[in-house]
């Protein structure tokens, strides 16, 4: 069995999602909060409430939704149901469709099971579908009334059956309303899928949620076998998930009662996933402890399983269960399979499911995912399906193909597939300091799902942004990007677009924004061995430090617009022929002897210095009032530091001096609040 398509409709946080999958592993990407386990949520529901195992399980899984009552308590009230639980809008049904394919072994399944469906079909047309007793409808089928009512429903499940083939789906539509009804939309689509799941053994099933809260147990547990532990294996599949994570011993001794190679799939594990480890045998301690020994390589003794790190258990259960419990052609929904595993094992971790358990057991599994390693290899794959869960009412294919220009103009950027899934946008900004310094000051305004990155040069970055702007025109491009560009008297040429928006800061780069000479006093006479004046020396110190760089700024100013060209051999003058270039730097020297030649030194001396000297007295007066917009931050930063004596890091420095400017709600504080609410407000 295989889900083709899964509809979602006020379900929880998600209000309209439509998934289709193509291929045997499908991954579900976006940022935190926006319902990426909630679809298998969805899954788990109507598999429980259209495909019961047992009579309770719908009950079950909607308590643990925390709609309904504990199905193990007994309540006599009424009104126990809470629609608002389950529904994202508390006025309007709910609805979860899946479409699922059948697989040729379950086509004959069915077909040799005809009898038993109909029997299944009488029993649901009266209202007693979840009763288990086989034996429930004996007086009844005493009756010519019951006797003709099973051949009708032989002749309609043999009819029935033969409709069915594998590349139709099965509907299996699900909706609840807000009192509490709950139905499906086709009875005999529901028996079969459902006879499918109930006619394996209680150590196999079709459908298996691995849920996020994974909560591995220590110690030993009492192992049951056979019919006692039954029930608890069943439960473990969908309506209480958690049980699996209690059972990872007694899967490891129900499979070595069972004579299923144990060994052989631990070998597997520490080969390719986990090196340097096996499993050293199982046995019974002298104090009657059932005992799974693992030898590490460099250790004398072995240790028990319990030893190992939560995520390597966690990996160990999940590879067995899917290896050892799952029947094949089977559905298996795993949230965060990343948790307590570094990125190493990540990297191998999808690789390892596809080629071990998925491809092996003709499993398909439906993953949710925050692990960039897990969903940049997802996007290598030719074989995984990856949507992109934007918003409660937006799930979109991510095909290869239709993404890449977009995905490798981002990369140039420093930007993983992984983080355009799991960030609502980007932040660009110049260099590595910047992003430190606004990810302390101004995280309450970026929010989690922000991502701020550094860049390189301009000219680079400037290219990549019209690669975007492209991307947004053909709609590749969902989410916005703000590049964030220093003033440095370099005014760019870019404009904005809707998702794609360049601004420049009102100062001169974002160092200028912490030159709040208060503030900047306490940071450093809080600094040991620093010895500072008074406010009012520090201030017009700082100040003349500042305009200490004025002199550069003004002669180049006045040089450069008739400075002579460079002779220089530029890219645009490269050829196929060397006699062009020869041609074109002729051309060049020949021009500058010209304007050279004609150049009387001394008089040039003299109107230059009269230029600079007008200059600097107009550039002097600015810088009077405007000094803490107009200076290079950077550099005055700097000069201070060393001025004074600081002896401390001074990425440290602005990052304390940030947090005062936050703390104070300054008008510095205020300014750049404002410019990032602008740039990443659509």
């Amino acid at each position: 069995m295989k889900i083709q398509r899964c509809q979602i409709k006020n379900f929880r946080g998600l209000s309209d999602i439509d998934l289709v999958f193509e291929n045997k592993t499908c991954l579900v990407a976006g940022p935190n909060a926006i319902g990426k386990s909630t679809v298998l949520e969805a899954i788990r529901l109507n598999r429980a409430v259209l495909l019961p195992r047992y009579p309770t399980e719908g009950q079950s899984v909607l308590h643990a939704l925390g709609a309904v009552q504990n199905p193990n308590q007994i309540m006599l009230r009424g009104g126990y149901f809470d629609f608002s639980a389950i529904a994202r809008d508390a006025n309007t049904p709910l609805n979860i469709n899946l479409d699922v394919i059948l697989n040729d072994d379950e086509l004959r399944k069915i077909n040799a099971s005809l009898d038993q469906l109909a029997y299944d079909h009488l029993r649901g047309s009266l209202g007693n579908q979840g009763q288990q007793d086989q034996l429930a409808l004996t007086q009844y089928l005493s009756s010519p009334e019951g006797r003709a009512r099973y051949k009708e429903g032989q002749r309609e499940m043999q009819d029935y059956a033969g409709t069915l083939n594998t590349t139709d789906p099965l509907s299996l539509k699900m909706i609840i309303f807000p009192n509490g009804q709950a139905r499906g939309d086709d009875a005999k689509a529901q028996l079969v899928a459902g006879f499918l799941e109930r006619s394996l053994s209680p150590s196999e099933a079709l459908f298996s949620i691995f849920t996020a809260d994974r909560a591995l147990p220590t110690g030993e547990a009492a192992i049951q076998l056979g019919a006692g532990d039954a029930d608890n294996q069943i439960k473990s599949h969908i309506a209480e998930p958690n049980l699996k994570y209690q059972r990872l011993k007694h899967g490891i001794a129900n499979a070595t009662l069972l004579k299923q190679e144990v060994e052989k799939d631990f070998q597997i594990i520490f080969d390719e996933i986990l090196p340097g480890k096996k499993l050293a045998g199982l046995s019974i301690s002298p104090i009657g402890n059932f005992r799974v020994a693992i030898q590490e390589e460099g250790l004398a003794r072995p240790f028990d399983i319990d030893s190992l790190s939560s995520g390597e258990k966690g990996l160990i259960l999940t590879f067995l269960i899917i290896r050892r419990t799952i029947a094949k052609g089977g559905i298996v929904l795993i949230d965060e399979p990343e948790l307590h595993l570094n990125p190493g094992v990540c990297r191998k971790l999808l690789n390892f499911l596809i080629d071990h358990c998925i491809k092996t057991n003709d499993v398909q599994a439906v993953i949710c995912t925050h692990s960039a390693e897990i969903l940049n290899t997802a996007y290598e794959r030719s074989d995984c399906d990856i949507h992109h869960l934007k918003a409660h009412d937006n799930a979109t294919p991510i095909f290869r193909g239709d993404f890449d220009e977009m995905f490798q103009a981002l990369g140039r950027l420093g930007v993983s597939p992984a983080e355009s899934f799991f960030y609502e946008g980007n932040v660009f900004v110049e260099g590595p300091v910047d992003e430190e310094i606004l990810v302390e000051g101004f995280r309450s305004t970026l929010g989690d799902r922000i991502k701020v990155t550094s860049l390189g040069g301009r000219k680079a970055v400037e290219a990549e942004i019209r690669n975007l702007q492209a991307s947004e025109k053909t709609r590749k491009l969902d989410k916005m990007h703000c590049f964030l560009f220093d003033q440095d008297r370099d005014t760019t040429a870019l404009c904005s677009t809707p998702l794609v928006k360049v601004v420049q800061w009102d100062r001169y780069c974002l160092e200028n924004y912490l030159l709040n000479l208060q503030i900047l006093y306490d940071v450093f006479n809080g600094t040991p061995n620093v010895d500072l004046p008074d406010r009012g020396i520090f201030a017009n110190k700082v100040k003349e430090l500042a305009k200490r760089q004025i002199r550069p700024i003004v002669a180049r100013q006045i040089y450069e617009p008739d400075r002579p060209r460079s002779p220089g051999l530029a890219n645009e003058d490269l050829s196929d022929d060397y006699a062009d270039m020869a041609e074109i730097l002729a051309k060049k020297l020949t021009s500058l002897r010209s304007s050279v030649s004609k150049l009387d030194i001394d008089a040039w001396k003299v109107n230059f210095l009269k230029a600079v000297d007008n200059k600097h007295t107009e550039v002097d007066e600015q810088w009077d009032t405007g000094w803490a917009e107009l200076c290079d931050g950077k550099k005055l930063l700097e000069v201070v530091c060393r001025e004074y004596s600081v002896n401390r890091d001074r990425t440290e420095i602005k990052k304390d001096i940030v947090r005062r400017l936050r703390d104070q709600q300054t008008v510095e504080w205020q300014n750049v609040d404002k410019k990032l609410r602008e740039a990443i407000t659509r």
